[in-house]
């Protein structure tokens, strides 16, 4: 079944086709031709291999609007990325927004919310005006290429990377009703810990795991799942971690200390925003915060 992701990525380039032929735009005199003057077009197929291939990025940071190419600013602790990707032999390109940031800026976060998911943020030790931003194209072009795959795949991964603005369109496709099934968090504990008296005295790392539910009906049904995600206090990751590199933080979360109920409400409202014509659809989108493992 076409995913809602192709359906637009379809749609876009039919668009864009479309509007570059003069019928679409009537003529010289600009009348729009009826549907009886329109040629039929055929049905655009979906590949059933796709290869990434970053156009351009962008980078921009909080004390300074205007990098020069090159350059990154060694005194901010985020630099925001705007990652254009179109496919290998495709006309046009999305953007993904993701982050650059260094532990610093977690601390800070953590300490302001108590939590912080990873996915989207590029994570280093620290930031050097030049070699950084090297290290940061070199890593963005080798993810794309790796991202190589059926459309699915690719864009799965290519949503870990960063944001697509299209992610959670709801087209309400003909004959189908508009999303109206939510994952739902049914149960959270870790096989490291007892997370109802777990109180480390200073740093700490587990894997936590979570059994995501869905509601919103009778459709809803008893599926469920396991996904399982690692939770950390940045200087933890820091030091566990080879930070010279860069680190994509996919199936990662952050806390500056452990507090269950903070857990267990960003748990639950990160499944609030996973939605989808089915059960499986909604729950199945939980794989964007941690690892499937289980039914």
């Amino acid at each position: 079944m076409e995913t809602i992701a192709e359906l637009c990525r379809r749609l876009w380039r039919s668009v864009k086709h479309s509007i570059s032929a003069p019928e679409a735009a009537g003529g010289a005199t600009g009348v729009a031709a009826s549907s009886a003057d329109r040629p039929e077009t055929a049905p655009v197929e979906i590949p059933a291999f796709v290869e990434p291939l970053i156009d351009s990025v962008d980078i921009s940071c909080r004390t300074r609007e205007d990098l020069a190419d090159g350059e990154l600013d060694p005194q901010s602790l985020l630099h925001g990325i705007e990652s254009y990707i179109g496919w290998k032999g495709a006309p046009g390109e999305d953007y993904y927004h993701s982050a650059l940031v260094v532990p610093a800026w977690l601390k800070q976060e953590c300490a302001s919310g108590g939590f912080e998911w990873g996915r989207h943020l590029i994570l280093t030790r620290t930031i050097e005006r030049e070699t950084t931003h090297r290290k940061l194209m070199a890593f963005l072009h080798e993810y794309c290429a790796n991202s190589a795959g059926p459309p699915d795949e690719a864009e799965w991964k290519l949503g870990q990377l960063g944001h697509w603005d299209f992610e959670d369109i709801d087209s309400g496709m003909p004959g189908r009703p508009r999303w109206h099934i939510s994952a739902r968090l049914i149960d959270i504990w870790s096989p490291d810990a007892k997370l109802e008296s777990f109180s480390p005295p200073g740093d700490f790392g587990i894997r936590v795991r979570v059994r995501i539910g869905a509601e919103g009906g009778i459709e809803a049904g008893d599926d469920s799942a396991i996904f399982e995600f690692l939770l950390c206090t940045p200087d933890w990751l820091a030091k566990h971690r080879d930070l010279s590199q860069l680190l994509l933080c996919s199936n990662i979360a952050f806390m500056g200390t452990f507090d269950l109920e903070v857990l267990r409400r960003n748990v639950g409202e990160a499944c609030g925003g996973l939605k989808g014509y089915t059960a499986e659809e909604a729950i199945r989108k939980m794989s964007r915060y941690g690892e499937r493992i289980a039914m």
